[in-house]
């Protein structure tokens, strides 16, 4: 309000935008067309553990 404008986007519509971008960057599907598949690649490819 203080600063006169109104995000267009939700906070999480914007980690999902975010999200889509790096894994296009990475040659990968939307995160709406991903499979397990996809998952344990993103898994790797980010170094991460569930």
């Amino acid at each position: 309000q203080t600063l006169g404008w109104e995000p267009e986007l939700s906070f999480v519509e914007l980690v999902n935008l975010m999200v889509d971008a790096d894994l296009r960057a990475l040659g990968l599907e939307s995160p709406t067309d991903m499979t397990i598949e996809h998952a344990i690649v993103r898994d790797k490819v980010a170094g991460v553990s569930f």
